[in-house]
């Protein structure tokens, strides 16, 4: 290991009920097939919604980027590569890894954040094949809104097999920093028509200043508004909630053969009733997971072109030892995405 690396580390110790406490810990040493990758931020993520509430053995942290500083055993990443951290450690084997599906790996050795340590510390280990390059000079801002705010919106719209130019109209269901990700991918490829429903009034006026006509949620029959100014109804629908309200309103809103793409997780079922809602006007309903590493040139190649600029997306940006004081802001729906540097 390279001796500019210090010996130890503050990482984030999430102890449940909302507590989280910084602790030191040793560095850890890179793997065979590994590098030890110095942390520049980490963003915040809904996801990080149980390990805030139930607390965590492993320090959480997906959404992150960071300077290539010390290889293990086997890796050749240059030293001093700059980049994202992409969340799944594939296997390159399996069904989906062959089709390029890498975020949903059948077979994956690890969800960095999730079952490893992630980056919500000073520094953090991960198979070479997890960094994902950045341009030398690009902010490495950019590297992490690269990861779920553009990776997972881009691979959402692509996963609905719609060209863009047959998209006369979208709606995004949820304006959170997903949503507003897809609002920025979606005028990136040259969509103008974007609708963006939501209830929280700071996420609506978010979506307006990103370009979208925000439908305030609390406010009428959603499906009817929306339909009122797209009698067909929208080309694409994509759910960024998980609720099943909004879920119900994505299908009965988008047009026949039309999909609507569920990007939104959740635990519970929702309806869908094959002959009226699949079948008769032939409607899609796609999940959409992590998007490829594949895809990762194509996105970062829109934002080098200026076609995409997500930095409106981070709306605050927190030092490590305020993470706690940055994750209460987050789930007070008042942010975009808060940035956290060690």
């Amino acid at each position: 290991m390279s001796t500019a690396v210090p010996t130890t580390m503050r990482a984030g110790r999430f102890l449940g009920g909302g507590r989280i406490a910084l602790e030191s810990r040793q560095v850890p040493a890179p793997g065979p097939g590994e590098v030890l990758v110095r942390v520049h931020a980490c963003a915040t993520c809904g996801s990080d919604r149980p390990a805030w509430e139930h607390g965590s053995s492993i320090t959480p942290g997906h959404e992150g980027s960071g300077t290539v500083v010390a290889c293990g055993p086997g890796a050749t990443l240059p030293i001093g590569t700059r980049g994202a951290i992409y969340l799944v450690a594939y296997c390159d084997a399996c069904r989906m890894c062959r089709r390029g599906e890498t975020g949903a790996c059948l077979r994956k050795e690890r969800m960095i954040g999730f079952t490893h340590d992630g980056a919500y510390a000073e520094y953090v280990a991960v198979p070479e094949r997890c960094v994902l390059p950045i341009d030398p000079e690009m902010d490495l801002d950019n590297a992490n809104m690269l990861l779920d705010v553009l990776g997972t919106t881009f691979h959402a719209i692509r996963r609905s097999r719609v060209a863009p130019d047959q998209i006369f109209a979208a709606c995004i269901m949820g304006a959170g920093p997903i949503g507003q990700g897809a609002i920025i991918a979606l005028r990136g490829l040259g969509v103008s028509n974007i609708y963006a429903v939501d209830i929280n009034p700071f996420r609506l006026e978010m979506a307006t200043k990103l370009g979208a006509l925000a439908i305030d949620g609390r406010e009428g029959n959603v499906v009817q508004r929306i339909r009122a100014a797209v009698p067909d109804g929208p080309d694409l629908v994509l759910e960024a909630t998980g609720n099943q309200v909004a879920q119900r309103q994505a299908i009965d809103m988008v047009a026949a053969d039309a999909p609507v793409v569920v990007v939104g997780h959740s635990p519970n079922p929702f309806e869908v009733r094959s002959s009226v809602d699949l079948i008769a006007q032939e409607k899609l309903l796609i999940g959409s997971e992590y998007f490829g590493v594949a895809e990762y040139p194509d996105n970062l190649a829109m934002l080098r072109m200026g076609h995409v600029d997500p930095m409106p997306v981070i709306t605050h940006r927190m030092p490590l030892d305020q993470i706690e004081e940055a994750f209460k802001l987050f789930w007070s729906g008042a942010t975009g995405k808060v940035l956290i540097y060690p």
